[in-house]
């Protein structure tokens, strides 16, 4: 429908005004600025804020659609006015929503129609742009809350800055909560790459952060591993993997992953703390790193029933490996062959081997 179709009268002394949309030059709909409470009153509840919020949503649905054809069209004279009343009523519901956040609870739902007002009116809105901030620093039922505007934030409306503050202020107030923690740290794992390298420390300090929160976390610490594995930074797995060493040598479970990701490509030197990815795929190198992080998990340890577990996921990871593999050349089937020989006899004498993997030993020996 084109403006000609459409009459329009401007805001009136009350601060309301109506649109009159001319259908087929015959008939006509009216389409007013909602009526609204006193919100002062402090009777006024949840749902009737939210009720009216909604409301003027719509109605600004309305204005923003008329102001466009208006720019459109170079009506100079009634874009500004509708400019006018547009930045008016966007600035009105963003204090509407204010007022509700400080008076009630926030919940999710109340949080997703405020953000995705924020930016669709983003031009519009020329007071609290920074509301969010705002309420996420004077609320703090829900730790989802955080989650959910700082993803905003960065996936919509590119401002890292400002998730930043909005992760950290989360954080402050619901120090438990492993997934801000974490869904912060993806963020700036993607910053690292998006900067080439310039975001670096922002995203050790995350990292840092996090493996001190959750301080003897083993389980949290190796997805920190994995989730930095799916990226190039380098430097950060080392650190990871250094620290990981470090602090859970004597845990089985930790060897065991590393010896899975050596299998996996990500070559690490204990010795040199370096860590090169094979790209050749280069079979023999992959499972003798693999197995030489056992042997060096072995050598480390000294507790009688690690040291009898380490055997056991040894053996266990020579199996998985065999299972894995489709079809193997000369070589690769000796050097196989010879681990088998050393560690399942080996974890034999100590007595560790289930019945199944004596099955393994002759199947995998002849």
């Amino acid at each position: 429908m084109s403006m000609e179709d459409q009459q329009v009268a401007g805001p009136s002394n009350d601060d309301t005004y109506s649109i009159y949309v001319l259908r087929n030059g015959d008939s006509s709909e009216v389409v007013r600025k909602p009526d609204t409470k006193d919100w002062t009153d402090t009777n006024l509840s949840a749902e009737d804020m939210i009720n009216e919020i909604n409301g003027l949503i719509e109605y600004a649905k309305v204005v923003k659609l008329i102001y466009k054809e208006f720019v459109r069209t170079n009506a100079r004279a009634k874009m500004l006015v509708f400019r006018k009343n547009l930045e008016s009523l966007s600035n009105e519901i963003i204090e509407k929503f204010i007022i509700m956040f400080e008076r009630y609870p926030v919940n999710i739902n109340d949080l997703q129609t405020f953000l995705n007002f924020q930016f669709t009116y983003e031009e519009s809105i020329t007071k609290n742009q920074y509301a969010l901030l705002l309420t996420m620093t004077r609320r703090h039922e829900d730790g989802n809350l955080y989650l959910l505007a700082a993803n905003f934030v960065h996936t919509e409306q590119s401002d890292v800055p400002y998730a930043r503050r909005i992760y950290n202020y989360g954080i402050k107030h619901h120090n438990s909560n492993k997934e801000l923690y974490l869904e912060y740290y993806k963020m700036e794992l993607k910053m690292i790459e998006k900067t080439k390298g310039f975001s670096y420390p922002i995203a050790t300090r995350v990292y840092k952060m996090i493996i001190n929160a959750f301080e003897n976390d083993m389980h949290l610490h190796i997805k920190l591993l994995e989730m930095a594995l799916k990226t190039d930074i380098c430097q950060l797995q080392i650190s990871i993997i250094k620290d990981m060493i470090e602090k859970y040598y004597k845990e089985e479970i930790m060897w065991k992953k590393l010896a899975t990701i050596n299998f996996e490509g990500f070559i690490y030197d204990n010795a040199e703390a370096t860590l090169e990815y094979d790209a050749n795929n280069d079979l023999k190198k992959r499972i003798l790193a693999s197995f030489q992080i056992y042997e060096n998990a072995l050598n480390i340890n000294n507790d009688t029933v690690k040291i009898n577990n380490l055997w056991k996921l040894y053996a266990q990871s020579i199996v998985e490996i065999w299972t894995k593999l489709d079809a193997i050349n000369e070589e690769v089937a000796s050097l196989l062959n010879n681990y088998v020989n050393k560690v399942f006899l080996s974890a034999h004498t100590k007595k560790l081997l289930g019945s199944e993997y004596y099955v393994y030993w002759v199947c995998m020996t002849h």
